[in-house]
């Protein structure tokens, strides 16, 4: 369960860091959104065990695209959400999971790039299959295009009658 505390950080975060202007969620469905999402985010901790995830490919500020390549090459689950480095500012972040734990491809791959953000250590989402994820992006997940969209607002459609 996602405490209030977090859940006022991220809607914070959310509204102020340009996150709201990447993950479109439609005005209509904002509440029944949110709602979902908390009910249904889980927390995840990353274990430095689970940090060997690295390529070239995987490029900085790509975290989307970089973790559904990720979940193909690598057999990993998806999961979109958002992560922290301080537990009070959170931003809109894909990432991977590997027997429960968080696998960040994207902070592997370009840690220079978290230097002065700080290193992410707090995540919470929404796990998207793979079947899901396919079904939307594999044209764009086969190309390794820069732009790979997110999949959280989508599958939430995908999972209610509105």
């Amino acid at each position: 369960m996602i405490n209030e505390q977090v859940k006022e950080a991220v809607h914070y975060s959310f509204n102020t860091n340009g996150d709201a202007d990447y993950l479109k969620i439609a005005g209509e469905h904002g509440e029944l959104f949110w709602n979902w999402f908390y009910a249904n985010a889980k927390h995840y901790e990353i274990l430095s065990a689970e940090k060997g995830y690295a390529d070239a490919a995987f490029l900085r500020n790509r975290c989307i695209g970089n973790s559904q390549i990720g979940s193909v090459r690598f057999g990993l689950h998806y999961v979109e959400g958002f992560a922290s480095s301080d537990g009070q500012s959170y931003l809109f972040h894909g990432f991977n999971l590997l027997n429960g734990h968080v696998v960040d491809v994207t902070l592997n791959s370009n840690p220079e790039a978290f230097e002065k953000s700080g290193v992410l250590s707090h995540y919470l989402g929404i796990e998207i299959p793979l079947d899901f994820v396919m079904s939307e992006n594999s044209e764009l997940i086969n190309d390794n295009s820069l732009n790979i969209p997110p999949l959280l607002y989508r599958y939430f459609l995908s999972k209610n009658v509105l």
